[in-house]
């Protein structure tokens, strides 16, 4: 059940109810008993990364990151410049 946000016309508070498509227009009573009104709100929706459809900025720029060490090092192996355990002074 979706849900829809209503505010009261008296007392102004805003509430929020699951309800049926069908009963929308028929919310019920705010609890100072006055009617409540619709506001139409934008949808909640939230990307975290857990779903790899839509993986954060973060983790994409770390897999470019390793494709692009990976690639380097191959490029550097096939040429001969290649020293795993060089120290960089």
């Amino acid at each position: 059940m979706p849900t829809y946000v209503y505010q009261c016309d008296v007392c102004h508070k805003q509430t929020e109810r699951f309800l049926k498509m069908a009963d929308r227009e028929n919310p019920g009573p705010c609890d100072c008993g006055a009617t409540l009104r619709q506001i139409i709100t934008p949808p909640v929706v939230l990307f975290d990364g857990a779903d790899p459809d839509f993986p954060t900025a973060a983790d994409k720029w770390e897999k470019d990151r390793y494709r692009t060490m990976a690639r380097e090092q191959q490029s550097l192996r096939e040429s001969g410049d290649y020293y795993p355990n060089a120290r960089h002074w």
